[in-house]
């Protein structure tokens, strides 16, 4: 390469490495190249068996986000041929000249790279960070790019004011920390103490999901329109972003709801937002979303299946909000009460997202500080029930808070199943079928034919108003097996009749 100065010509080297494109040798070549790209550092990874770069996005069909928002997309094969020739000098052999000319890398050779997925060399990309966090040994990971340990990258957008803890924090230095935190959620309506606890524990939730193999989806309710339920959520949001939550809305359907929220994972959104829920929130893939370290999941217009990481913080809202069936389990609420007929009318003493923002370094240090707290303390007892299946995350999120003080967070999430249609079925036909047969064997038809107009009521309430012994049957199948208020349905078959007996007895373990 030559350039003209001040009319003297100066040589200037080229430094980049030399790829000879022979035929015949295509393997070779290709693992040339990749070793290139991985010793050059350049912003390609692979996650499981998909071959993706961090970029900046915006809003889709699927997910409204603020602009130059980084997430992942996969890397596609143009893109990757004009990165190999910027980083390698392509030589192919000439015959006319009979010599090597500088050539553009072809597809040919960056579809080879892409082919490979995930037996390729690239750094293995778990996630994408756009704060300090901690690592699931409870080191703090809070140097801005790739982290070889976590397999996490940690995006150059840490505050200017935050100020990495210490690796031990006394009880002391975490109540003030604590502290701290609450003065964020002074103003929001919070129906109890255990919902501010839960906030709390949503805000660590959002900075170590990345490390924690599942999490609960965090759900904001009230029972009024403008309560704040979503500038609760980008208070959250903020704090482990900078940025508000990537939303994305229920589909018309549960299929619909599925694409989208599969399109948020494949992008590797550090949180994602349903907004404005109005139908029960439900569904296979967000059960296993918050439960399963990763999941099978088709990209859009692609008939192969992918490997994606869910450790994306899963947050939902809406007014009286309803979680069914197994999500039940999976959910941590967060309550809002304003208590008057007009709330958008409220006036605050501070713009709440405007002061998060300007303060977004110290609080990311105080909501780090409570688990590395409880840490340093080795982790005493609380003397509360485990929730079952999110270990890790009970160790992060749920015990330094009682430890410090605060209610149980998961104490709001009682009321989901008061809420719950299902749940209150099952309490009245328990209640009702034992306080009149007791332990007694009886098949589905007998319990009909014999049953009080109370237990009858509640027959055609799970019957759907068309009381059946069939109907009634499929019920209890689906229930057996169930514990409400000590009572617990069992059946047993009758070998002469052929015929499914059902009782319902107390619960020696409940009682």
């Amino acid at each position: 390469m030559e350039v003209v100065r001040n009319k003297e010509k100066e040589i200037i080297e080229d430094l980049r490495p030399i790829v000879i494109l022979e035929p015949g040798k295509l393997p070779q070549v290709i693992d040339t190249m990749e070793a290139i790209l991985v010793e050059s550092d350049c912003n390609i990874y692979v996650q499981n068996e998909r071959i993706v770069k961090i970029s900046n996005t915006g809003s889709d069909n699927k997910i409204k986000r603020e602009s130059n928002s980084l997430s992942l997309v996969s890397e596609n094969s143009n893109h990757l041929a004009e990165i190999i020739t910027k980083k390698a000098r392509c030589l192919k052999y000439d015959s006319r000249s009979n010599s090597h000319k500088e050539v553009d890398c072809s597809r040919r050779y960056s579809d080879g790279i892409l082919s490979r997925g995930g037996d390729s060399t690239f750094r293995p990309l778990t996630g994408l960070l756009q704060s300090p966090s901690l690592r699931i040994d409870g080191t703090i990971i809070d140097k801005p790019g790739y982290d070889k340990e976590s397999g996490l990258y940690l995006t150059p957008s840490i505050p200017d004011d935050y100020r990495s803890p210490p690796p031990i924090v006394d009880r002391k230095s975490a109540e003030t920390a604590l502290n701290i935190l609450m003065d964020t959620g002074l103003e929001f309506p919070f129906v109890s103490d255990s919902d501010k606890s839960a906030y709390i524990s949503g805000i660590i939730t959002a900075l170590v999901r990345r490390s924690l193999p599942a999490a609960p989806l965090i759900a904001i309710t009230s029972s009024t329109p403008g309560s704040g339920k979503s500038t609760l959520g980008d208070v959250i949001a903020i704090i482990a972003t900078g940025k508000r939550s990537p939303v994305l809305s229920q589909g018309s359907d549960q299929n619909e709801t599925d694409k989208r929220l599969s399109s948020a994972l494949m992008s590797g959104d550090q949180i994602i937002m349903i907004d404005n829920i109005e139908k029960p929130l439900h569904g296979d893939l967000l059960c296993q979303a918050t439960t399963q370290p990763q999941l099978r999941l088709r990209p859009l217009g692609s008939p192969n299946l992918l490997t994606v990481p869910t450790n994306s913080l899963l947050m939902a809202n809406g007014n009286n909000l309803y979680v069914k069936g197994d999500m039940r389990r999976r959910v941590k609420v967060i309550r809002l009460d304003p208590q008057m007929e007009r709330p958008e009318q409220r006036k605050f003493n501070k713009e709440i997202l405007k002061y998060v923002k300007k303060h977004r370094g110290a609080l990311i240090k105080a909501a780090l500080s409570l688990p590395l707290a409880y840490k340093a303390a080795g982790y005493p007892n609380v003397n509360v029930p485990t929730y079952g299946g999110f270990s890790e995350w009970e160790r992060w999120c749920r015990f330094p808070l009682i430890w410090l003080g605060l209610p149980d967070p998961l104490l709001a999430s009682e009321s989901l199943r008061e809420l719950d249609p299902d749940m209150q079925n099952q309490r009245q036909l328990f209640a009702a079928w034992y306080e009149l047969f007791k332990s007694e064997r009886l098949t589905a038809n007998q319990a009909i034919h014999r049953g009080n107009n109370d237990l009858q009521e509640i027959f055609q309430i799970v019957t759907a108003d068309h009381t059946s012994s069939r109907r009634l049957g499929n019920w209890l199948k689906r229930h057996k097996g169930k514990i409400v208020d000590g009572l617990k349905l069992e059946s047993d078959m009758d070998t002469h009749k052929k015929v499914q007996q059902w009782y319902i007895d107390k619960c020696g373990v409940c009682v």
